[in-house]
C-alpha cells in the first residue's frame, strides 16, 4: 500500500476515535468515518495527480512545438547561405557583380543565423545567471547604421524599406553595442516579417533628458489582442498571421533591455500596425573614441 495512503487512513482512523470518543459513537461508526474520510482524501489526491499529469503533459507538448519552431527558423537562414554559396560553386555568378550579390546573400543570411542562435543561447544563460554584458557610452546614430547594413539587405529582399529618423551625432546611451544591434534586429525583423512587400518600416529616435527611446513602427496586421499581454513572455508569438518563430526574440530582447538598465513597450500603430519602443540610459560621448563601431564589437 503507498505510504501516503497508510498516512491518510492512520489520520483519519486518529480522528475518527476521537470523534468516536467525544462523541460516544461505536466502534462500526468510528471504523466508517475512517474509510470515508481516507476515500475522500484518496479522491482528491487523485484529482490533484491527474491535474498535474494533464498540465506536465501540456508543457512538453509546448515545449515540442516550439523546439520544430525553432528549428524551422533556423533552418531558414542556414539554407540560404547553403544555396548561395552552392550557386557560386557550380559557377551562376558570371561577372564580379552577380559574385557579389551571392556573397551578400550568404553573409545576410548567416548574420541572421547567428542574431537566432544569440537568442537561443542568450535564454539560457540569463535562465543561468551568467550572461556578461560590455556596457558602455555610444553614439546611437553609429549603432543604427551599423544595424541598417545588415536589417537593409533583409528588407530588401522582400520590397520592405527601412528608414530611420534624424539622429544628433551626439546622442548617446550608455548599452553594449551588440545586444543593441540584438534588439533592433529582432524588433525591426519581426517589422520586415509581418510586412506585406511595398509597406515601410520606420525607426524613430527620440531623446529625453535622462534617455533615449527608440521606436520600429510597422504598417502590417498588428498584433492580435489576445496575444498583446504576453507578448514578451517566452514562446508568444511562435505562430501569428501564418508566420512562425522561434518565439523568443520578444522574450529575450525584453530580458536584454532590462539587463541594460532599459526599459521596452508595445503600443497599437495610430491607423494599423504595431509600434515597439525600448528606452536606455542617455550618456554623454566625450569624444569620437568613446564609441567604437558596433561592428567591431561582433
Amino acid at each position: 500500500m503507498n505510504w501516503h495512503f497508510e498516512a491518510w487512513i492512520a489520520g483519519a482512523a486518529g480522528a475518527a476515535a476521537l470523534i468516536g470518543a467525544t462523541t460516544g459513537a461505536g466502534p462500526w461508526a468510528a471504523g466508517a468515518l475512517a474509510a470515508g474520510l481516507a476515500f475522500a482524501a484518496a479522491r482528491s489526491s487523485l484529482r490533484r495527480h491527474r491535474a498535474h499529469a494533464s498540465a506536465l503533459q501540456q508543457a512538453l507538448r509546448r515545449r515540442d512545438e516550439q523546439l520544430a519552431h525553432t528549428a524551422h527558423e533556423l533552418r531558414t537562414p542556414l539554407t540560404s547561405v547553403l544555396t548561395a554559396l552552392e550557386l557560386l560553386r557550380e559557377g551562376y555568378a558570371t561577372t564580379a557583380a552577380e559574385t557579389e550579390e551571392f556573397l551578400d546573400e550568404a553573409d545576410l543570411a548567416a548574420r541572421h543565423l547567428a542574431f537566432l542562435v544569440n537568442d537561443v543561447l542568450d535564454g539560457a544563460s540569463m535562465a543561468a545567471g551568467r550572461l556578461r554584458l560590455d556596457l558602455g557610452d555610444h553614439r546611437v546614430g553609429t549603432l543604427v547604421a551599423d544595424g541598417l547594413r545588415v536589417l537593409g539587405l533583409q528588407a530588401e529582399r522582400r520590397g520592405i524599406a527601412v528608414a530611420a529618423s534624424p539622429i544628433p551625432a551626439d546622442l548617446a546611451v550608455h548599452t553594449d553595442p551588440r545586444r543593441f544591434l540584438q534588439v533592433l534586429f529582432n524588433l525591426v525583423g519581426n517589422a520586415v516579417k509581418f510586412s506585406a512587400p511595398g509597406q515601410p518600416v520606420r525607426i524613430d529616435v527620440a531623446a529625453e533628458a535622462a534617455t533615449v527611446r527608440v521606436t520600429v513602427v510597422d504598417h502590417g496586421p498588428g498584433v492580435p489582442r489576445e496575444l498583446v499581454l504576453r507578448l514578451f513572455e517566452p514562446f508568444e508569438r511562435g505562430s501569428s498571421h501564418g508566420q512562425t518563430s522561434t518565439g523568443l526574440g520578444l522574450h529575450i530582447t525584453r530580458l536584454l533591455v532590462e539587463q541594460m538598465h532599459g526599459r521596452i513597450g508595445y503600443r497599437p500603430g495610430r491607423e494599423r500596425g504595431s509600434e515597439f519602443w525600448f528606452e536606455l540610459p542617455r550618456t554623454v560621448v566625450l569624444d569620437a573614441t568613446i564609441a567604437p563601431k558596433a561592428a567591431a564589437a561582433r
